[in-house]
């Protein structure tokens, strides 16, 4: 007797989550896991120059290259799928739906790489505050949802049809810097005034989660406004 075959997930929009991971395990490329492992890397190296550096302008090129990086890796997935609109506009699917499965994978990878290289830094003796910790969630989140309301931005319906989505340019790079920023004043703003590394942490999850929240639902309405 034949049994029907189960796709072991749930139903809905997790079925994307799904298709990503076999899509993911069956085109798995040293290229790809290269630039992983370049993330990995930079992380590192910036971790370590922003403590021992004086001069902060090659620091500076460095976090640009790393948000570039953080931001075509976290939102390939949906650039991918934006190539076959017809498709995922046709899904029975909200817009945050989509874009929240596109990239919790690679997003919860960028975050798992960015704490492994400040971990890597603190063998080194390096001290690493806890608002830095904190903040590296928000951060990728972030720079993912900029990348992706950027795209959006650039989207015609005639280029996505024929398989051409856009990358992201400038505003999404000025957006993604400015999730950075945020956590960087509130650290600095920290340590120059003497405050409690928890007003700290307090202060960049509340306006973190505001500014990932607002960074979602701009990327929904450029979404809808795409279809």
């Amino acid at each position: 007797m034949h049994v029907t075959s189960r796709i072991p997930t749930f139903p809905g929009a997790w079925m994307m989550t799904w298709k990503d991971v076999l899509q993911s395990l069956r085109t798995l490329a040293i290229s790809r896991l290269w630039s992983w492992l370049v993330i990995l890397l930079l992380t590192f190296s910036g971790t370590v120059a922003w403590v021992m550096l004086e001069d902060s302008a090659p620091l500076f090129v460095l976090i640009v290259y790393w948000t570039l990086l953080v931001g075509q890796q976290t939102s390939a997935r949906f650039k991918k799928d934006l190539g076959n609109w017809w498709l995922v506009n046709s899904l029975p699917l909200s817009a945050r739906r989509i874009i929240i499965h596109d990239v919790i994978r690679p997003v919860l990878a960028g975050i798992a790489i960015t704490w492994i290289a400040l971990w890597m830094s603190s063998l080194l003796g390096l001290s690493i505050s806890p608002i830095v910790v904190c903040s590296v969630p928000f951060v990728v989140v972030g720079i993912s949802f900029s990348s992706i309301f950027d795209m959006l931005r650039h989207a015609d319906v005639s280029m996505l049809l024929v398989g051409r989505p856009p990358d992201f340019g400038l505003v999404g790079l000025a957006i993604s810097m400015f999730c950075i920023a945020i956590p960087s004043a509130i650290y600095f703003l920290t340590e120059n005034y003497s405050l409690s590394p928890m007003v700290g942490m307090l202060a960049v999850v509340l306006i973190g989660v505001s500014v990932v929240i607002s960074l979602l639902r701009l990327s929904e309405r450029q979404f809808r406004l795409v279809g």
